[in-house]
């Protein structure tokens, strides 16, 4: 069992970098697992690494929820040590290795994290300088976290160049970090422009496979837009390749600049599935009719109360004329006060009986035998009885 500085128990060895080691670790003191870096010793007598790695610590101090914590830094009897909170998932590294290529609003997602933690280093007038996908940890959420500030430096910083030499991994350098001009944040946006093209297409944007040539194609050359080599969305295509404009007045002034563009790139929303067609039939209102019905209906009363049942019974109405014109019409030739004929088939006068309507609801004829002399012989007596009789 190792101990450092007989606080910090080292557990195992859990990354290495190029001038110092990490080691998963027990803070005694606070009863938590650390992620705790050590500087090799071959570069503790090396004052710049030294410096880099106090640096490093400084910058850590940055207190963002996209930016590895530094917990405690120092110096033991084993070398520099920095004390860090540990972050579970992997790196970013580990991702893109694992599924080759990265959904394009996963992508987004992370990378829009990475800015916004550059845009807090930024403000604190840092620029990381080498941020590349194993410097890009991620928590159990897949959260991404940036470390390893190991060769930042100021914002007023003029180059980063020594005697010939590029601080940094190529790869992911600018234009103009690769020819010793000035930098400034937007050097850190076209690394993650760099970062988000891997992610997105699993291809570095100007290809090459030796430091030397991979500088020379990006000097000179553009990169190859990401849509040519997947489908991805336009505006995802048009962000990235903004990113990494070779000219740095072309890119996003800032990381905030960019996180912004990425989070306007949005999964698109599930179809509803639609449901059956309800259709609602709307019946005309009844009430007009009802009312109609009983204004026709209280017509008919009326006028059948005024016209003694014609038109309740048309049919009543019509075999009572018929009848009441045969009577006139054999009265009319009668002689010696009897009506001529009436002593023949006496079926009788009332209309309801006679032979020129038929009986109403089953009733039998009904024969009712009248004598002339009855009325005193007088035949226009005998037609006013029977006229009042039907009237």
């Amino acid at each position: 069992m190792r101990l450092v500085l007989g606080r910090y128990e080292l557990l195992e060895r859990i990354g290495r970098g190029g001038m110092a080691d990490v080691f998963r670790a027990h803070d005694r003191s606070l009863e938590r697992d650390v992620a705790l870096k050590m500087m090799r010793p071959e570069f503790a007598g090396d004052a710049e690494f030294v410096e880099r790695f106090h640096r490093e610590a400084e910058a850590g101090a940055i207190d963002h929820p996209n930016i590895v914590r530094v917990l405690d830094s120092g110096a033991s009897p084993d070398g520099q040590f920095i004390a860090m909170e540990l972050v579970n998932g992997g790196t970013l590294r580990d991702l893109m290795r694992a599924s080759g290529r990265v959904d394009q609003y996963a992508a987004a997602e992370i990378a829009a994290g990475i800015a916004d933690g550059l845009e807090a280093a930024h403000i604190r007038g840092v620029l990381h300088r080498d941020l590349k996908p194993e410097n890009v940890l991620l928590d159990t959420e897949s959260r991404p976290k940036i470390a390893d500030f190991g060769i930042a430096r100021l914002a007023a910083a003029t180059a980063i160049t020594k005697a010939g030499e590029l601080l940094g991994t190529p790869q992911y350098l600018a234009p103009e970090q690769m020819s010793g001009d000035v930098i400034d944040e937007r050097a850190d946006v076209y690394a993650l422009g760099v970062i988000l093209h891997e992610m997105l297409t699993g291809q570095q944007p100007t290809g090459g496979t030796t430091p030397s040539e991979i500088v020379a194609r990006r000097l000179r050359s553009d990169p190859r837009p990401p849509a040519r080599l997947v489908a991805i969305a336009p505006v995802m295509n048009a962000l990235v390749l903004r990113a990494l404009a070779r000219d740095p007045a072309r890119r996003f002034r800032r990381a905030a600049d960019l996180r912004d563009a990425l989070l306007q790139v949005r999964r698109p929303a599930a179809p509803v599935r639609a449901g059956p067609w309800v259709v609602r039939l709307r019946l005309p209102s009844v009430a007009p009719l009802v009312a109609a019905l009983a204004v026709l209906t209280a017509s008919i009363r009326d006028a059948a109360n005024r016209g003694g049942g014609s038109l309740a019974n048309p049919r009543a109405s019509r075999c009572r004329r018929r009848v009441l014109a045969r009577a006139s019409r054999r009265t009319t030739a009668s002689f010696g006060g009897r009506p001529h004929g009436i002593t023949g088939a006496r079926r009788g006068v009332h209309w309801r009986n006679s032979r020129f309507c038929a009986p109403d609801r089953g009733e039998a004829p009904r024969r009712r035998h009248k004598r002339a002399g009855a009325h005193g012989g007088d035949a226009r007596q005998y037609q006013q009885a029977l006229t009042k009789r039907f009237s």
